[in-house]
């Protein structure tokens, strides 16, 4: 299975997974608002994956390529990856 990273929109919990995390329990209240911003990523470095961070919210992903995903930036606006 592919891992990838999800975040909360709401809270800005991010967790590695192989698939979508339970969604009880968010600290801002009700259930997390998960998405994931790349098809396979992870929070801790790998061979062949590069670090990119949002300007807006500080989150930093290790990916093969730019993250596609924009929506669900936890600092209220759309992800704006960059390479570190």
């Amino acid at each position: 299975m592919t891992t990838k990273v999800y975040i909360c929109k709401k809270c800005a919990t991010t967790v590695e997974k192989n698939s979508p995390p339970a969604g009880s329990g968010c600290p801002k209240g009700g259930t997390h608002t998960w998405h994931h911003p790349a098809s396979e990523a992870y929070l801790s470095p790998k061979s062949g994956f590069k670090p990119y961070q949002c300007k807006h919210c500080g989150i930093t992903i290790y990916t093969k390529a730019l993250p596609s995903g924009t929506q669900g930036c936890p600092a209220g606006s759309l992800h704006s990856w960059h390479k570190l």
